[in-house]
């Protein structure tokens, strides 16, 4: 890695910090871009550099959380069955979302997190997380275990939209417990599963 990328994301890993710290100390309404700049140490120019707003670093401070959190993805590009679509480990995952409830509220009520605003606008690391499944799920109809009238891509957006609907529900709910949170992610498994079979299956 060469001296500007370490450079870019030391900055970058600064804002992360910032923004976490000011919005857990006076709320992401009353944080202010200058404020994370300040403690940053860094100009309004560079902020806007690499966040938009304050709403799109918001979303980018919960994937960081969860790229630390998280088991190791799966990096495979093909699959041969169905399976190789969803996460190692899905329990692992949804602990995940557990220990971060509080930041993914506000990612929810603020920043557009697990809205369609993700399909459009991804973070680094979900965009990276898309393209490997949207690979895997190209291999798959070529074998032809999943649908090929809809375009891989369009299929991986499903799943995210699934997925993080089930995810919203729960964020916004008051059962704070796994056992509601797995449940609501399981059925949503379960309807995009069905909904990508090849109808010779």
């Amino acid at each position: 890695m060469g001296r500007r990328e370490k450079k870019r994301l030391a900055v970058r890993q600064a804002l992360l910090d910032a923004g976490r710290n000011v919005i857990e100390q006076v709320g992401f309404k009353a944080a202010t871009v200058h404020q994370i700049a300040d403690i940053a140490d860094v100009s309004l120019g560079t902020f806007f550099n690499y966040m938009e707003s304050k709403e799109r670093l918001l979303r980018e401070i919960i994937a960081d959380q969860f790229d630390k959190q998280l088991p190791p993805e799966n990096e495979a590009v093909e699959a041969s069955e169905i399976a190789g679509i969803l996460p190692r480990d899905i329990d692992a995952e949804l602990h995940a979302v557990m220990n971060a409830r509080s930041l993914l509220q506000l990612g929810l009520l603020h920043a557009g997190a697990f809205s369609p605003l993700d399909l459009q606008s991804p973070t680094i690391q979900n965009a990276e997380r898309r393209r490997r499944r949207t690979l895997r799920i190209a291999s798959l109809q070529k074998l032809g275990k999943v649908r090929d009238d809809m375009p891989a891509e369009m299929i991986s957006q499903h799943y995210d939209l699934l997925t993080g609907a089930a995810i919203a529900e729960w964020l916004l709910g008051n059962d704070m417990e796994f056992a509601p949170l797995k449940t609501r992610y399981e059925q949503a498994l379960s309807i995009f599963l069905r909904g990508i079979e090849s109808p010779a299956d």
